[in-house]
């Protein structure tokens, strides 16, 4: 998971200064919580929501995009 959010910082996609191991350690402690609890709930909406969240965070903390709007 690292590795890829390394890529996507290398491309630009993801602000330059983000730890990515921090990134994606809490990628995948939200991802963790969200399953369990769309298992609990047997609907997937907490995994979506958890997504939409995660990724409007990291482009909203992106200094570059928030000053292009």
């Amino acid at each position: 998971m690292a590795a890829c959010l390394g890529e996507a910082r290398q491309r630009g996609d993801i602000p330059a200064d983000c730890d990515v191991r921090q990134m994606a350690d809490v990628l995948v402690d939200c991802w963790e919580g969200a399953a369990l609890r769309s298992r609990l709930r047997r609907n997937p909406a907490s995994l979506s929501a958890m997504l939409d969240f995660y990724l409007r965070s990291v482009i909203i903390a992106d200094p570059r995009r928030t000053r292009s709007k």
